[in-house]
């Protein structure tokens, strides 16, 4: 078992810090590997998911500024693996999770303006994906969903 998967079962039983603690080391392996193999780009896609994880229990635990870093550096690799290949819907649509993460803490936040430029940026790449048809069944209500969120903060 995956020390992600173990930090997944950890949170849901309410263990925040035991869950934090087996993000972080998840983290730290895959920054290893990433240091090891840097062409590899799944390695990087694996950080970003295990901070978006850290996130997570930082935002559970009302530590929202805290929360918002660890989301952005979560964007940051996101957002450069989808720079780096434009055509994989796949790390376009985890740099869309990545802007839904920071719009919550945003609204969590109130800070209804800083939350609308995530909404914003995430319908950029949206649109476009389901427009080619690039959105899994799962993924196709978050176009409406987003512009559902802009209305609202409008």
């Amino acid at each position: 078992m995956s020390l992600g998967k173990i930090g997944d079962i950890l949170q849901a039983q309410g263990k925040l810090e035991e869950a934090k603690a087996a993000f972080e080391k998840s983290q730290s392996i895959h920054q290893t590997l990433t240091d090891k193999y840097p062409s590899y780009p799944r390695f990087q896609g694996d950080i970003a998911s295990s901070l978006e994880s850290i996130g997570d229990i930082l935002q559970a635990q009302g530590k929202l500024e805290e929360a918002k870093s660890v989301f952005e550096k979560s964007l940051t690799i996101r957002q450069t693996l989808a720079d780096n290949d434009p055509s994989n819907a796949g790390w376009q649509t985890d740099v869309v999770f990545s802007h839904q993460k920071l719009m919550a803490i945003s609204l969590e936040k109130g800070d209804k303006k800083e939350a609308r430029k995530h909404v914003k940026a995430a319908l950029a790449i949206l649109e476009p994906l389901e427009k080619a048809g690039l959105l899994n069944a799962s993924q196709q209500g978050w176009p409406g969903y987003m512009k559902e969120k802009l209305n609202e903060l409008e």
